[in-house]
């Protein structure tokens, strides 16, 4: 059995900009999720700190 692949795919222009930049999106959205957390586990480390120093 031979089994042969004539995959022809056609991208315009408008079409590859748009996944670009919605992948983009998605990961610029995912960084400011990631600094968000980062942030808010620094200042609960911070607010609890004098209480783990007594």
């Amino acid at each position: 059995m031979r089994a042969e692949k004539n995959v022809t795919a056609e991208v315009n222009d408008e079409a590859a900009t748009e996944a670009i930049l919605n992948t983009i999106g998605v990961a610029d959205k995912q960084l400011r999720d990631a600094e968000k957390k980062q942030v808010r586990i620094s200042v609960l480390i911070i607010a609890l700190m004098p209480y783990v120093a007594e």
